[in-house]
């Protein structure tokens, strides 16, 4: 008897705190099993909730980013080149998160 059951896509989204890379590799070898069709991961974390402009202004950027990768993963479509390359990009350098949420501009 053929198990009729079909698992759903998955979409991993994890965000950190922390800024560098580093910081999800072993999340994504846990996932790695599971054949995620996206991985959002966002460093720099605390970043999403500041309410400064020009830090707002690049947020809602990425956060439009996310929003599109949503509706191609909703609409079953491959995932365009601009979407991964935006959900991928740095919304800061390293030196330049650790200045702002050390209270530098």
């Amino acid at each position: 008897m053929k198990n009729s059951l079909a698992l759903p896509d998955i979409v991993v989204i994890s965000n950190s705190g922390f800024p560098g890379e580093n910081n999800f590799h072993t999340m994504h070898e846990v996932m790695k099993s599971s054949n995620p069709i996206l991985e959002i991961y966002r460093n720099n974390g605390m970043l999403l909730r500041m309410s400064r402009a020009d830090i707002q202004e690049k947020v809602q950027e990425y956060l439009s980013f996310v929003k599109q990768a949503g509706f191609q993963v909703a609409s079953k479509v491959k995932f365009s080149d601009e979407v991964v390359s935006g959900l991928n990009s740095e919304l800061l350098t390293v030196d330049e998160y650790i200045n702002v949420i050390s209270g530098g501009k």
